[in-house]
């Protein structure tokens, strides 16, 4: 008689017990993911903001001025969507317009928007960049923020000259826009972080996503006094700020772009006096002094 091999389950007990482990193994591996995932997204945040700023350095060199924001509000397939704002030829404050579109109302001269990766129509110079470098790690717009007088100069603002009344990169002395106490900042690039208080969204609409109540958010959000200030911040110590903010004061861009802050050399020239009351230089020769003058004027006031 041959001997019946009994075949044996598992108990329900070992059949909990392995999916257990089973689902603590999936729990943890999910939970690394999700976390990767958001470190993902902010290094390419970061990683952005870098090649941001990068560009507007080299927009900075070609134009002798930074760019003005694109309409935030701009659908995705819009025909204005990620197109620098015009800078006005007037001597008003309206500096940096939108076409067919509202945006956060001025604080003095600052305006903020989104980014501008196309140029202006009919024009060519611009910053030629991606779209979806317009988006944080999360898919919501940067806020670009801006000096607006640094986005002018003697050829976008050909009334004014550049004239004390309407600054232009080249004779304002410092921006005006406070990021953690600095209130020399002549641009801004905001993330939202994580929970998107107050940016745009991917697809664009005309409001932004609603600012939570933290005072540093909301600072960031343009809501903490009901209407657009210059206060800025990049760090919290609370838990529910996460934003991500990077800019430029004119000395860093003028430092990073290897330019020459001419500044003191153009307060020596005075273009409606006569060469021999502003050759204040150590040049006693009249006519070197004259060529000298000459050549420093076209520097200082003829980009």
């Amino acid at each position: 008689m041959s001997a019946i091999k009994s075949k044996k389950g598992f108990s329900l007990v070992e059949l909990s017990v392995v999916l257990t482990i089973i689902g603590a193994t999936l729990s943890g591996a999910l939970s690394l993911a999700i976390q990767k995932t958001e470190s993902d997204r902010i290094e390419e945040t970061e990683e952005k903001i870098e090649k941001i700023n990068d560009a507007i350095e080299l927009f900075l060199i070609q134009n002798q001025r930074i760019p003005c924001p694109a309409n935030p509000a701009a659908v995705h397939n819009a025909t204005d969507f990620g197109v620098e704002g015009a800078p006005s030829d007037d001597d008003s404050n309206s500096i940096c317009t939108f076409t067919n579109s509202t945006t956060t109302a001025a604080a003095s001269n600052l305006y903020a928007g989104s980014l501008p990766v196309r140029p202006r129509t009919g024009t060519t110079t611009g910053m030629h960049l991606p779209y979806d470098i317009m988006f944080d790690g999360w898919g919501r717009r940067f806020t670009y923020v801006v000096d607006a007088r640094f986005a002018n100069n003697e050829s976008t603002n050909t009334s004014t000259n550049c004239s004390t009344d309407n600054l232009c990169f080249k004779n304002a002395a410092t921006g005006a826009i406070s990021l953690d106490g600095d209130t020399s900042y002549v641009y801004l690039i905001i993330s939202h972080g994580k929970n998107g208080s107050g940016a745009y969204t991917y697809y664009g609409s005309t409001t932004r996503l609603s600012a939570s109540a933290d005072t540093e958010e909301l600072e960031n959000a343009f809501d903490d006094e009901g209407a657009f200030d210059a206060d800025f911040v990049s760090y919290s110590t609370g838990s529910v700020f996460d934003d991500y903010v990077d800019g430029r004061t004119k000395d860093q861009l003028i430092t990073n772009s290897n330019a020459l802050d001419d500044s003191d050399v153009c307060d020596l020239v005075d273009s409606s006096s006569a060469p021999d009351n502003i050759c204040d230089t150590g040049i006693t020769d009249q006519t070197k002094c004259e060529a000298w003058v000459t050549k420093i004027s076209n520097i200082c006031f003829n980009p």
